[in-house]
């Protein structure tokens, strides 16, 4: 969808404004919506906001989960989203770290 097919753009981070901080965080089952969050997130899309979520995953870089893992991971925060009558648009990820265990 272009832009301009709304009015604008929402960009949120991930961890601490949609859900629960969690250090490392990278298991669906510690997943856990902040309250508040499906209802702001609605609000933006009844205003035909898109809502994009941009967040940097270190534990990508640190070997601690894959690529695929935090996108089932969103995947699944967009069902408990949707499930409250909300959606996010995109996400866009960071996977860098400048310890990182693997090879960036």
């Amino acid at each position: 969808m272009a832009l301009s097919e709304g009015k604008g753009a929402a960009f949120l981070d991930r961890d601490g404004t949609i859900i629960r901080q969690v250090e490392l965080m990278h298991e669906v089952s510690r997943l856990r919506l902040l309250p508040g969050a499906a209802a702001a997130i609605r609000s933006l899309n009844a205003k035909d906001f898109r809502v994009m979520v941009v967040t940097n995953q270190p534990v990508v870089a640190r070997g601690v989960a894959s690529e695929q893992q935090i996108e089932l991971l969103h995947e699944e925060l967009n069902r408990r989203l949707q499930a409250r009558g909300a959606h996010i648009d995109g996400f866009y990820s960071c996977p860098h770290h400048p310890n990182a265990t693997l090879e960036q």
